[in-house]
């Protein structure tokens, strides 16, 4: 933990996401204490259902086929 502190902190003062790329203008130090951490499991969260749709985001029928201008989009 301490370590992925320091790098990101370093990241701040560089001004450049080393690890994911982002906007510099969005990087803040942690720097003010009190600082709190929690161990969790990792999940993984989907979700299921809704309409099929094909790779054009047209709603298929039962029979997988379009549906004249019906389109679906999201999770």
């Amino acid at each position: 933990m301490e370590t992925s502190v320091r790098r990101y902190n370093g990241a701040c003062a560089d001004g450049v996401d080393h690890s994911f790329g982002g906007n510099p203008e969005t990087l803040a130090p942690v720097a003010i204490a009190p600082f709190y951490a929690v161990s969790a499991p990792s999940l993984l969260g989907w979700s299921n259902g809704g309409p099929r749709r094909d790779g054009h985001s047209r709603v298929l029928d039962t029979a997988g086929t379009p549906i004249a201008g019906l389109y679906a989009a999201g999770d």
